[in-house]
């Protein structure tokens, strides 16, 4: 499962094709796609591949896809809100598709054909200027960098030896973690081994220490002893004591389950499949089913130190460097200070296979707090100061007040 929450307010959320079954059909009036099966005969696939899922009402509306297979790929939100899916499985390796930005009720637009490598497995991150680099994927020992214009050609692989040296006859080295550090260079970590890649030059600015082990199992066909117990961790707690473990859930989540942050700070979890295709009589089944989890910070006891944003009063288009104001009230504010609130940016990211691409959270310095009239509040922040630190595109902005986070409102920056 692949998913990325959308500027507004959807889930773009999408499987493998190669299996060509999923648990929703395409709509009446919409053409099944004509397929080969193994003997090569004809069939027609009639299911969705994708959805659009509504997180105020919890619908789904069925989405085609029309192009190579997505499976196991790799995406990112661009400056303008669109959703970029790249590479994927077979006739989908080189395949860059594209949904959103700004349209009603939008469908994929797909491009076959356009990468210049294979990109099964790939990771990719949004740059200081907006644009796109793939790094890496199943047996491909490069990066690319994904045209800005819609339906363009990617023009050259760029040769990274780091990903040759870090594969094994494991492949510990698909989907490498790449962030942005905040100098504009690139942290990539693959399999036991890490550096910083200037993606300007394309020179290695400094490799980091071998870490011992690197071996790890992705549980497909050997899962075994989910952990259904959710962790809370705190890094301002001491040593040992930074983890906190909360209610249990009761539905196994393993190999492709995937999680998503939203607004309402609540967390979006879905999937679960460790076999090939839908299976239901088996120990772990192919899970559909999705949960909301809420933190200790919902808890409706904290609801009066809960801040409330005042979106019409708020500014939502940033400038870098720049100064901005956001207005929230909180029930219960006796006492309240700068210091009592930060106001942070959330880049929603791309989640598949337990790594989220692309994601970020910016803490904003605070410039100065005034109360309007009691329980009422403006805060004037200053924007991030360049693409380094937050690149151009959508963000989650929230208030949070001594822990408590309002409820986020859509922020663009450029």
């Amino acid at each position: 499962m692949h998913v990325n929450l959308m500027p507004s307010n959807k889930i773009i959320v999408y499987d493998a094709k190669i299996y060509r079954v999923s648990r929703i059909n395409l709509p009446d009036g919409v053409p099944c796609l004509p397929y080969l099966d193994a003997n090569n005969v004809e069939r027609l696939d009639c299911f969705a591949h994708a959805v659009e899922y509504d997180i105020e009402t919890n619908q789904v509306r069925p989405l085609k896809i029309n192009g190579g297979d997505p499976w196991c790929s790799s995406g990112g939100l661009s400056p303008d809100g669109t959703l970029v899916s790249t590479g994927g499985f077979a006739d989908g390796a080189r395949t860059i598709r594209y949904i959103g930005g700004g349209c009603t009720d939008c469908e994929w637009r797909e491009y076959d054909q356009t990468l210049v490598e294979d990109r099964w497995y790939a990771t990719q991150q949004i740059l200081p200027n907006g644009e796109f680099i793939l790094v890496g994927g199943r047996k491909s020992f490069s990066y690319e960098y994904i045209p800005q214009a819609e339906g363009q050609r990617s023009e050259k692989a760029y040769q990274f030896p780091f990903l040759y040296e870090t594969s094994d006859i494991d492949e510990n080295n698909l989907y490498p973690f790449v962030h942005l550090s905040t100098d504009g260079n690139l942290f990539i970590f693959s399999n036991n081994r890490s550096l910083l890649l200037d993606p300007t030059n394309h020179k290695v600015v400094r490799t980091f220490p071998v870490l011992p082990g690197g071996s790890r199992t992705s549980a497909w066909w050997d899962a075994e002893e989910p952990n259904f117990t959710p962790a809370l961790y705190n890094p301002e707690k001491p040593k040992g004591m930074r983890f906190k473990e909360m209610k249990a859930s009761q539905i196994a989540r393993m190999y492709h389950s995937t999680s998503v942050l939203l607004p309402s700070g609540k967390v979006w979890i879905g999937g679960s499949n460790t076999q090939d295709t839908y299976r239901d009589n088996v120990k772990y089944p192919t899970e559909t089913r999705i949960e909301s989890f809420s933190p200790p910070y919902l808890d409706e006891a904290f609801n009066k130190y809960r801040p409330q944003i005042n979106e019409d009063a708020s500014q939502k288009e940033l400038t870098y460097g720049n100064l901005f104001e956001t207005e929230f009230s909180v029930e219960d504010s006796a006492g309240l200070t700068a210091n009592d609130i930060k106001v942070t940016m959330y880049a929603p990211p791309f989640t598949t296979h337990g790594f989220s691409m692309g994601q970020r959270l910016v803490i904003l310095k605070i410039d100065e707090l005034t109360e309007q009239m009691q329980g009422n509040y403006r805060v004037r922040a200053a924007a991030p100061p360049s693409g380094n630190i937050a690149p151009p595109g959508y963000y989650l902005l929230h208030v949070v007040h001594r822990g408590i986070p309002s409820t986020a409102i859509w922020v663009w920056i450029h």
